[in-house]
């Protein structure tokens, strides 16, 4: 009875430092989490008090409509090296587009830039020289851009044109100018001036700052495609768009819900990962066997009395002698070829070695020990110290868009920037581009 007893009494004792080890692993998991989460958002919200490197001292854009409804835009841009110790020389620029249709790209100052390349949603205008700390970079294109409008916005009969040119994060532009031209007009904003055929909105913006224009149009002004609409500028009409478009739609909002709720998540779904892998490695759960494999060679003919061998046989059927000339333990990473191919044998038997029918390789099978058991142990004075130091850091400047409207946005940005792309399903996830020439 009471050996009974205390077998149950240390069952207990085991399954109780179990719980315990569990729930130490956990603690300490939730601790390591809560640490790095508080490490990243003091590391993304803290803002970067280091220098610019680059700084835009004049940024204009001048929008003519055509006739079908697409915009003729004709950029300048004055870009100013402020550092280029660490990043080198300023090269080429890579400006954020309003979308990928943009097309008909022509050079206009042809000593400066040399020539420009599309990638997706942005322009790479490079440069004819190097540009160094203290000296500045003019580049001046011009491209056609169509569906930039939203019709019945934001009333019925009109159209609008909403434009936000790319802002930067890292760099200030110190003078921004939005030249529209103005004929058949009926609106705009914010308020604006007129001079001459243009209205011009100019303005300065520090590092990460945005600014949004919008031009309104009767109906019929240009050839309009009334498909494209976007009812007061805020929401897709889901009636007027195609089979289609409706299935993408679909498709981009389960993907944006999924990554939403991946990011939500992560960090519990890292915690429960590591806690039951730490728990399944002290608790011994999940041992993988330990294959030993054996090399045997064996006599053709018994060494003693001179019979020839039966297949499988270890003993000599006449005189009993053992057949077996040799044995030899194959290493876990062998380097004979014929050693190699005997991994492949992970199951209990015999198996041929080589071409040689004298020659098997023996697998045995048996199973991982057991981790072993800790036992309690008093001490009188214990301690135990250890200290780790490290640094690491990121920085990136980009540039970004924003849409006012799903069908009429825009976007500009630049240099060894970029211009995020847009962000439909408002997930707040931008893409960083920085190319330089080494």
């Amino acid at each position: 009875m009471n050996k009974m007893f205390s077998l149950n009494k240390n069952k207990v004792n085991t399954v109780n430092k179990s719980l315990e080890r569990f729930i130490s692993y956990v603690i300490f998991t939730a601790i390591a989490v809560v640490l790095a989460a508080a490490f990243s958002l003091v590391a993304f919200a803290v803002p970067s008090y280091a220098s610019p490197t680059d700084e835009i001292v004049n940024y204009t854009i001048i929008v003519e409509p055509n006739e079908d409804s697409s915009l003729t835009m004709t950029y300048h841009i004055e870009w100013l090296v402020l550092e280029s110790d660490s990043l080198g020389p300023l090269e080429w620029m890579k400006i954020g587009l309003p979308s990928n249709k943009a097309d008909n790209f022509k050079v206009i100052s042809t000593d400066t830039v040399s020539r420009t390349s599309t990638s997706g949603s942005y322009v790479n205008v490079y440069l004819n020289d190097k540009y160094y700390k203290g000296e500045t970079a003019v580049a001046d294109f011009s491209f056609t851009q169509p569906d930039l409008y939203c019709v019945n916005s934001p009333e019925e009969g009109q159209v609008t044109y909403t434009f936000m040119p790319g802002w930067f994060d890292d760099i200030a532009i110190d003078n921004l100018v939005i030249a529209w031209k103005s004929d058949k007009t009926q609106n705009y904003s914010p308020s604006a001036s007129v001079e001459g055929d243009y209205i011009v909105w100019a303005t300065s913006l520090k590092a990460g700052e945005k600014y949004t224009v919008n031009v309104t149009y009767p109906s019929d002004a240009m050839s309009f495609n009334m498909n494209n609409t976007a009812k007061g500028g805020s929401s897709l009409n889901w009636e007027n768009q195609s089979l289609s478009n409706k299935i993408f739609y679909v498709i981009g909002c389960i993907i944006g819900f999924i990554i939403i709720l991946a990011l939500m998540f992560s960090p519990l779904i890292i915690v429960v990962v590591v806690v039951v892998l730490a728990y399944r490695k002290s608790s011994g759960l999940g041992r993988s066997n330990i294959i030993e494999r054996t090399k045997v060679v064996y006599y053709a003919n018994c060494p003693h009395c001179g019979s020839p061998r039966k297949s499988n046989a270890e003993k000599c059927e006449y005189c009993g002698s053992s057949m077996i000339k040799s044995k030899e333990k194959l290493a876990e990473k062998p380097s004979a070829s014929e050693d190699k191919k005997a991994l492949q044998y992970k199951k209990e038997g015999i198996y041929n070695y080589s071409s040689d029918p004298n020659v098997f390789v023996s697998v045995h099978v048996r199973p991982a020990p057991k981790p072993p058991v800790s036992r309690t142990t008093t001490r009188s004075s214990s301690s135990s110290s250890s200290s780790s130091r490290g640094s690491s850091h990121s920085g990136c400047a980009h540039s970004s868009c924003a849409c006012a409207c799903a069908c009429a946005c825009a976007c500009a940005g630049g240099g060894r920037a970029g211009c995020s792309t847009k962000d439909f399903y408002k997930t707040n996830l931008k893409m960083k581009h920085i190319k330089r020439k080494k």
